[in-house]
């Protein structure tokens, strides 16, 4: 039985031994050199997954805030805010001004800007569009 319990003994040793060493090697290093990337190429394509979904909402963001722009901010019954209504007539003032300095071409061009702005129907579109045309 001793020599039982000191054969026992002896290949728990060993088998420290050959953990050590194991763990002391080229090829055990290199296995967690090799964990060590997938686990960062994972986190690669977690971090580009995630910055192609906060590009598609800064799209989406962007294209909001044109039609805020263009068309002010409605509350549920339908009539702009007041912060809307600010912005939207700061837009108007500039392209008014920029209408006023233009040349007649230019003007053209602004005829369908100011139509968006202040919501003109088809009909009202065409005259001012017709009634440029006869100025130019």
């Amino acid at each position: 039985e001793a020599n039982l319990r000191q054969m026992s003994a002896d290949i728990e040793r060993r088998e420290a031994d050959l953990e050590f060493k194991a763990k002391n090697s080229e090829e055990y290093q290199f296995i967690q050199l090799a964990k060590n990337q997938a686990r960062r190429d994972t986190q690669v394509k977690t971090l580009e997954k995630r910055v192609a979904e906060l590009e598609q909402d800064l799209e989406a963001k962007a294209a909001e805030l044109e039609q805020v722009v263009a068309h002010g901010v409605s509350d549920v019954s339908g009539r702009s805010s007041p912060a809307a209504g600010i912005a939207n007539s700061e837009y108007l003032r500039n392209v008014m001004v920029k209408y006023f300095e233009s040349s007649r071409e230019e003007r053209t061009q602004l005829v369908p800007v100011i139509g968006t702005i202040l919501d003109f129907s088809p009909a009202e579109l065409q005259r001012a569009r017709a009634n440029e045309d006869s100025t130019a």
